[in-house]
């Protein structure tokens, strides 16, 4: 896959307390900053662009209250908000004005490829989506190859955002969960049990064993195996180096379960192209095409 795909740069205007906003992203990237500077909104773009992408922005501006809430300090000190995202080799650009009834409509929406960014010949095409006032977006249903609007479908459903900072007793991660919800690492960890064991027979499952191990010398391996009185269901379990008794995921401190969490998701075979990691309330780590993070722990821009 290469590059493609890739999120490059990010530039808005007018989002929440974003004002203006022009960032270009490295494989890793750190957000940092004291409360009120605006990390969760930086990740809150990214599920208000899922909103768009499944066609859900009416219910989502009136779930925040009208366009105020979501315009830079409201309608009367900004009249428009603008979305550019920059992928290897597409962009997707979205203007969203309000209405008089406090909502947003859509005033422009394109999708771009830029082919000498891969040695094609014919400059940037330009695919220009659905009408000025629509209401929702025009991005095709599902991923395909026909055009640059297909790819960027493609590349915007394959992000996932991800928070593991829950390791109360009630936690999911250390619930029984379904024994064949294997597809991927669900965005609280959920099914971590029945993920590492289908990962338990390649490479990347000794992998994530060895770096655990690294960080926590008393953990031997996990017992992926079904509940016995529901073969259906299993639960995070696992053996301590020196003991033969098994234990449960509640037996974990909470900062080495949440690196038992982190580790896995870095370290599977097949990352998502972008993952955001909402690391506590107080920072946010946001990881743009994770491919390099396989070696985990590589080197990283902070971002103030």
């Amino acid at each position: 896959m290469g590059d493609l795909g890739k999120l490059d740069r990010i530039k808005v205007e007018g989002y929440k307390s974003i004002e203006r906003l022009d960032l270009r992203l490295k494989p890793l990237n750190i957000l940092l900053g004291a409360n009120g500077a605006g990390k969760s909104n930086f990740i809150g773009l990214f599920r208000f662009v899922n909103q768009l992408l499944n066609k859900n922005l009416q219910f989502h501006v009136a779930q925040q209250l009208g366009a105020d809430k979501l315009l830079f300090l409201g309608r009367k000190r900004t009249s428009a908000l603008t979305i550019d995202l920059h992928f290897t080799p597409n962009a997707y650009s979205v203007t969203l004005a309000p209405d008089a009834a406090g909502g947003l409509l859509f005033k422009e929406e394109v999708c771009k490829f830029f082919g000498y960014s891969i040695g094609y010949s014919g400059g940037t095409k330009n695919y220009h989506l659905g009408t000025p006032g629509a209401r929702e977006s025009a991005l095709p249903d599902q991923p395909h190859s026909k055009d640059a609007s297909g790819h960027v479908v493609g590349y915007l459903r394959d992000w996932k955002v991800y928070h593991f900072h829950d390791t109360s007793e009630s936690a999911r991660v250390k619930q029984p969960g379904r024994i064949d919800e294997t597809a991927a690492l669900l965005p609280q960890a959920d099914n971590l049990a029945a993920f590492l064991r289908a990962l338990r027979d390649t490479p990347a499952y000794a992998l994530i064993v060895r770096t655990i191990q690294r960080v926590a010398p008393f953990f031997l391996d996990f017992v992926l195996e079904p509940e016995p009185h529901n073969p259906r269901q299993i639960r995070l379990r696992w053996r301590h180096r020196d003991c033969d008794d098994t234990f449960d995921a509640g037996d974990f401190s909470d900062g080495t379960l949440r690196f038992i969490c982190m580790t896995t998701l870095l370290l599977q075979p097949r990352l998502p192209t972008i993952i955001l990691l909402a690391k506590s309330s107080r920072s946010y780590l946001g990881l743009a095409f994770p491919k390099a993070c396989a070696s985990a722990m590589v080197p990283h821009t902070a971002i103030p």
